[in-house]
């Protein structure tokens, strides 16, 4: 295997981190040699960077605070990609990182092929700055449909591959009563939330068994937060949170790629969220988008209940569990197949962006 035959994959968030994994999957079976810059939340089964990772942020405040580190991880990266020398680097999400990191790229390195995984939000706010992707990127692999068309009138080259939650899970019926509670992957966020979601959970069923899929390292905190609460399952592993989204009969989500996931599994949702209030400031300013989770914005209607902010109390999210299980649930399931099939590409995502990285390499040589 020669350095030429190297693809560098860099993620930052767990979601990326499985995309990126799947990806060096196929990539290793095209005969690559995936080297992997991960946040830690997948497994290392191929060549990892030895960096360490940006904490996950959240809020405006939670970014200014890791500036510096962010800095350094740049400096990292950087270093890492001209020490192995890749034929292309693929970067996933995160944009507030992987941005700077393509520009820095693009002008030390300039002869090495760029590709993003998972096309930044921007039809979300400000798509004016989509332009700016034109010419940093040697392409954009887009996970939604109606991306493709957004960045194609900014004249950048763009391929959508489809959305592998799509084949994670099972739509199954076959519910066991359990209520799913999903505070989110950032310690910010199981903070805010998770006390909101046990107090809701109580006051729509204080004898339902409840179940919060979390990380490993947030572990402790979650039992921290829930040591009074009743009927109560901690799951962090990948099997056993399969497991729990496909029998949960209903869910409280942090909004967010969970929400596509309990889609897949036909598990109806309430969405919540919050974040702090200059945060919330901004993007009340910014945000162009009538809804906040990925079920609503693909469908282009309210097919989930969304509380965000001031909403987001525990009697709101309680009332909302409540129509879920008189009729509500089953209208949700209903919609759930045609968000199904508009993420549905031709072939499993994972392959089609591989042999979208491997057609780039071989149009450089």
């Amino acid at each position: 295997m020669t350095s030429a035959s190297k693809v560098c994959i860099i993620s930052h968030e767990p979601s990326g981190d499985l995309l990126g994994y799947e990806l060096a999957e196929e990539l290793s079976r095209l005969g690559f040699e995936p080297m992997l810059h991960q946040s830690g939340h997948a497994p290392t089964t191929y060549g990892q960077s030895g960096i360490k990772p940006l904490p996950p942020t959240m809020g405006l405040w939670d970014v200014l605070g890791k500036i510096r580190a962010a800095q350094r991880l740049l400096q990292e990266l950087v270093t890492m990609v001209k020490a192995h020398q890749p034929s292309v680097v693929v970067t996933i999400d995160s944009m507030a990182i992987n941005g700077p990191l393509a520009r820095r790229l693009r002008r030390e390195l300039p002869d090495c092929p760029l590709v993003h995984y998972a096309a930044p939000k921007l039809w979300a706010w400000r798509p004016g700055r989509a332009k700016k992707l034109r010419g940093l990127f040697d392409r954009l692999l887009c996970l939604f449909p109606f991306e493709q068309r957004f960045f194609d009138q900014y004249d950048i080259a763009t391929n959508f591959v489809g959305h592998p939650v799509v084949g994670r899970f099972s739509p199954t019926t076959n519910k066991d009563g359990s209520l799913l509670l999903l505070p989110g992957s950032r310690r910010t966020e199981i903070r805010r939330l998770l006390p909101i979601f046990l107090k809701a959970a109580d006051m729509h069923d204080p004898n339902a068994r409840k179940v919060v899929v979390t990380l490993p390292a947030h572990r402790e905190m979650v039992a921290q937060h829930a040591t009074n609460s009743k009927n109560l399952e901690i799951v962090t592993d990948d099997a056993s949170k399969k497991r729990a989204y496909e029998q949960a009969s209903l869910a409280l989500a942090a909004s967010g790629t969970v929400t596509l996931e309990l889609a897949m599994a036909n598990t109806p949702m309430v969405v919540a969220y919050r974040v702090d209030a200059v945060s919330a400031m901004i993007a009340r300013r910014l945000v162009l988008v009538r809804f906040a989770s990925l079920v609503n914005l693909i469908l282009d209607k309210q097919v989930v209940p969304e509380l965000l902010q001031d909403d987001c109390d525990a009697e709101s999210l309680s009332r909302e569990l409540r129509n879920i299980t008189q009729g509500a649930g089953a209208l949700q399931i209903k919609e759930f197949d045609q968000l199904r099939s508009s993420l549905l590409s031709q072939d499993n995502p994972a392959a089609l962006a591989a042999d979208q990285v491997v057609a780039l390499i071989a149009d450089q040589r």
